[in-house]
């Protein structure tokens, strides 16, 4: 495995280069997205009943 080079991928580059504030900030985001759309998915549940 000698010399294998690592395809650098938009998300490796951020994980690289991002500040901790940036990171925290997108671990936000993505949690609180999580979480609208569990919402919409108890919504769109309860609506079937």
């Amino acid at each position: 495995m000698k010399g294998k080079t690592v395809k650098s991928t938009p998300l490796t580059h951020f994980q690289r280069q991002a500040s901790a504030e940036q990171k925290k900030a997108l671990h936000a985001k993505v949690i609180s997205n999580a979480i609208a759309r569990q919402k919409q998915v108890i919504n769109q549940a309860s609506e079937r009943r």
